[in-house]
């Protein structure tokens, strides 16, 4: 302990003696539209200094215009934080710390949840809302958690009881929570009928129509995800109009058939009708779902059977479990025509992180150096005599490293924002003793790649016609009319890989067109497209 206090008494008794020398280090710089992280680094290449920050915080800061001409790194740095909230302290012998970043406090929030008659209640989920930050209670019904602030609001759930949403507040809570006892006289479908769920043994599910998140939604199992325990529903390739994956309790049985899905009574395969995961170039990448046809508005209600006793309504293609989707009927009463638009943009989450135009060069450099000395058998891969092989010449000069300009990242240059909207309009009601379910449905989706596009048009009758008391008969139709056009996102590597391995792979030095608008050619890696070629 005593040789710790001593390393560091001593590092920051010289600390001003050597910045001393380095705040003679001179920098020039000139640089539009950089951001900071960019900046630093550029004074890095200058000086002996390193400067240590959090990207996350300084990434929000507006970009500069930057042009220091045999400017002392200490004065160029008071300059690009003059208009920020952000200060620097010097550590060590060569170390700038940027400060000033708002500081996240936390408040500790505790209380107790308890039933009706005052008994503690285990395994509550307390979260934060809007957030993943959650605890759960102990066996006495108590909690700690640490929260934002006081004015942060806390989601209470737990099953057989009413969700509770609450203020924080830095005194004790003390929260009741209420039952809930409708749900066992509810009505659910179970392959053979519809019963009380409490006359139910098996392992079962339901949602009605109108829980459904069905806003961005194209796919009704796209619903499923996040409100069924043990199931996962799973989008396969993130296309337009892709299939979805689902599993159930991640299908224990021996059944390779997957889940079984019945609509109305009639069961389907989701097995996708055309893969979208084709690897060869130029190939097709629709994979589409069969259960598209269903619009997501038409539904009345989806029951999930989870166990093995489904199997014994629907045999061994339902070993894997079974989705059970009743659509809408016409109701007593009077017509009623409901009309619904609904539309959401979507966007890369996240692009990957490439090298610059700068930094590529001199990377590809260096790997063919390296290269150079294994092929050459020069150390540390050999003992050969440098003299006895051809001069290594690299890929790029300096000249090329520092004249050519910073091409924009490929994957901006295929991808957009993308957009969906639905259009829903239907009429129900009751003529005599004829109950009848009409509607229309138009989907558009324009995808994140380029030229990947969806659009669907979907019409559907139920019709229910009373002959006696003891006599219904009814007919169910639906017209589905979709359109694709995905571009291949591929499943291998080079002209296998598909337009987004493409992009990935082009060289950030090498434009995509030529002045006359050609394709250019992937020099370093010949066998991959040009990834605008797979929009044509």
């Amino acid at each position: 302990m005593g040789k710790l206090v001593l390393i560091m008494i001593c590092a920051f008794c010289v600390q001003a003696s050597a910045f001393k020398g380095s705040a003679q280090s001179r920098v020039t710089l000139k640089l539009e539209k950089a951001t900071l992280k960019k900046v630093l680094a550029k004074i890095e290449d200058q000086t002996s200094i390193h400067f240590v920050y959090n990207d996350e915080q300084i990434a929000s800061l507006s970009k500069l215009d930057v042009d220091f001409k045999n400017l002392s790194w200490q004065k160029g740095l008071e300059i690009l934080l003059k208009n920020t909230k952000l200060s620097y302290k010097i550590l060590g012998e060569n170390t700038v710390v940027l400060t000033g970043f708002p500081i996240q406090y936390e408040t500790t929030i505790t209380g107790k949840i308890v039933n009706k008659d005052n008994v503690g209640i285990e395994g509550v989920s307390v979260v934060e809302k809007g957030t993943t930050n959650g605890v759960s209670t102990d066996a006495n019904g108590e909690f700690t958690i640490q929260v934002k602030n006081e004015s942060s609001e806390l989601e209470i759930s737990h099953v057989g009881y009413q969700t509770q949403v609450v203020l924080a507040s830095t005194s004790k809570l003390n929260i009741v929570l209420k039952e809930v006892n409708t749900t066992l006289d509810s009505v659910v479908v179970i392959g053979y009928g519809a019963v009380n769920r409490k006359t139910v043994t098996g392992a079962i599910a339901s949602i009605k129509g109108d829980a459904l998140n069905t806003s961005s939604n194209t796919n009704v199992l796209q619903a499923l995800a996040g409100r069924v325990p043990g199931l996962s529903a799973l989008q396969t390739t993130g296309q337009p109009g892709a299939s979805v994956s689902v599993k159930i309790r991640d299908n224990p049985s021996f059944a390779s058939t997957g889940v079984l899905y019945v609509v109305d009574g009639v069961p389907f395969n989701n097995s996708a009708t055309d893969p979208g995961n084709n690897p060869v170039y130029g190939g097709g990448g629709s994979d589409q779902s069969p259960l598209n046809f269903i619009n997501p508005n038409d539904i009345e209600s989806i029951e999930v059977l989870k166990d093995a006793s489904s199997a014994a309504i629907y045999g061994a293609q339902a070993g894997g479990g079974v989705v059970l989707i009743t659509t809408k009927k016409g109701k007593s009463g009077s017509a009623k025509v409901e009309y619904g638009f609904n539309g959401a943009f979507q966007k890369m989450s996240k692009f990957y992180d490439i090298f610059d135009t700068k930094d590529y060069m001199e990377q590809r450099n260096g790997i063919l150096y390296e290269k150079y000395l294994r092929d050459n058998k020069l150390a540390p891969y050999g003992t050969a005599n440098a003299n006895s092989v051809a001069a290594f010449v690299p890929r790029y000069t300096q000249t090329q490293i520092d004249t050519t300009p910073n091409r924009p990242n490929a994957m901006t240059e295929i991808t957009r924002k993308g957009f969906v909207q639905q259009h829903n309009l239907s009429i129900s009601g009751t003529s005599g003793k004829t109950q009848y379910y009409i509607s229309g449905n138009y989907l558009d989706q324009k995808g994140v790649i380029r030229g990947s596009d969806y659009k669907r048009y979907n019409a559907r009758i139920n019709l229910t016609q009373t002959i006696s008391d003891k006599i219904k008969v009814g007919i169910s139709a639906i017209s589905s009319n979709s359109t694709t056009n995905n571009q291949s996102i591929g499943s291998g590597q080079t002209q296998d890989g598909g337009i987004i391995v493409s992009a990935l792979y082009w060289p950030a030095n090498l434009p995509l067109q030529n002045p006359d608008g050609s394709y250019t050619a992937n020099t370093d890696y010949p066998a991959i497209p040009n990834p605008l070629s797979y929009l044509t």
